[in-house]
């Protein structure tokens, strides 16, 4: 809040504050609230960067706790939030949930490829693309900040190097995500969309969506100047972005309920027996559209309900949410295929989590091939197999034998088993 009790951005406040200090206070300034351009002046000043630092390092220890709105971020089953201000108190807001919150930054006087970032990590992790403003690995973090308009400059003339890299395991996620949410940017900037450009979000192609506040809460009319149509078209054109027309907050209101929706559709159908889930290889979609029907419909009847990967939402972390789905499984379906004992993620991450749960807490799992394969090795042989009788696959079934009666006759039999 500032002065007048009106919600403001850190950043704001920050640009205030300095422009209200003893070196600006007599000053005119033109825009009292542009933080590269107050941070210039300060600079000329005070001469000194680090009393620059020293100074945004100051201010940011004073907001211990995060925002309303940084807690409904933290509800979400988000792995990479890429944080553009320099506080952590996105990581306080995880915290407060009870959720343990990995987190670095990157310093663009002196990059670094090295970090913790893990993909397979069940925990959510936050990198603060330019600069930390606060204490890491019991040092100070400030030399990384990105404050004046010529940091800004050495920021981009770094990320545009060969040679400089975003932390490998941050760069493969931007190149393989299909949706990114921005909240809270002011896309007029110059720098942001070189930022953009550089981070690659060009080889995006589909659903990516922006949240961009546009004077439709009094609170916020004074912060953010509606975005011209001709910045929105060049933001569509170049990064298939959409400008969403609500606060931050409604916003995420509205993409809470409908993430919500098909896991209270879950529970709903599912009663109180719990849910079964279904596992395949991509490559074997073709034979889950097939088979999953049928099983769907002998599941509703014993009251139980199917989760699969079509249920992820954009933006979900695959392999964090099937993890989670195979801890609180009331039991496993592998649609098994040569591409699904090839598939690393499947033998490597899920499998050893779901052989865990058989042999120490009983976990029902069944296993159907549905193309024929080798898969009797390593530790698929401790699930039992169901095969259509007299066959090796569910392909090999259905070519001799009528295709619905196979797939139906299989899905009963797995559903007894359960």
């Amino acid at each position: 809040m500032n002065s007048e009790g009106k919600e403001k951005p850190l950043i704001e406040l920050l640009a205030e504050e300095l422009a209200a200090t003893k070196q600006l206070e007599s000053k005119v300034l033109p825009n009292r609230r542009d933080l590269a351009f107050v941070a210039d002046e300060y600079h000329k000043q005070v001469k000194s960067q680090i009393k620059l630092q020293v100074k945004v390092e100051q201010f940011y220890n004073k907001y211990k706790e995060p925002a309303p709105l940084l807690e409904k971020i933290a509800a979400f089953p988000f792995h990479l939030i890429i944080n553009t201000a320099p506080d952590n108190l996105i990581v306080k807001a995880f915290e407060r949930k009870g959720i343990f919150c990995d987190h670095d930054y990157y310093n663009f006087r002196n990059p670094s490829e090295k970090m913790p970032f893990n993909k397979e990590s069940s925990q959510p992790f936050v990198y603060n693309l330019m600069g930390f403003a606060g204490m890491q690995n019991n040092f100070s973090a400030a030399e990384s900040l990105v404050l004046t308009e010529k940091d800004r400059l050495k920021f981009m003339e770094h990320i545009l190097q060969k040679e400089w890299k975003i932390p490998p395991a941050i760069a493969k996620e931007l190149n393989s995500s299909n949706m990114f949410i921005f909240l809270g940017f002011r896309f007029e900037q110059w720098y942001l969309r070189m930022m953009m450009y550089t981070l690659k979000m060009k080889s995006l192609q589909d659903n990516v969506h922006v949240n961009h506040q546009e004077n439709t809460e009094p609170s916020f009319t004074a912060e953010f100047e509606p975005l011209a149509d001709s910045t929105k078209l060049f933001y569509h054109n170049q990064f298939n972005t959409f400008f969403v027309q609500e606060n931050e907050a409604a916003f995420l209101d509205t993409l809470w309920q409908k993430w919500q929706a098909p896991q209270a559709q879950v529970i709903a159908e599912s009663g109180e027996n719990g849910s079964i889930f279904f596992l395949h290889a991509d490559k074997d979609k073709k034979w889950k559209d097939k088979f999953l029907p049928h099983l769907r419909q002998n599941l509703k009847n014993a009251k139980l309900a199917v989760w699969e990967r079509d249920n992820l939402m954009g933006g979900e972390d695959i392999i964090r949410t099937v993890m989670q789905q195979i801890r609180s499984a009331k039991g496993i379906v592998l649609l098994l295929s040569i591409d699904f004992v090839n598939d690393e993620d499947m033998m490597d991450f899920f499998l050893p989590e779901i052989v865990q749960r058989h042999q120490q807490e009983g976990l029902r799992v069944q296993v159907i091939v549905c193309r024929a394969c080798d898969w009797k090795q390593g530790s698929l042989t401790v699930f039992p197999s169901v095969f259509p009788r007299n066959y090796g696959s569910l392909e090999e079934a259905c070519r001799a034998e009528s295709e619905d009666k196979v797939l139906q006759e299989n899905a009963k039999m797995i559903t007894t088993l359960f």
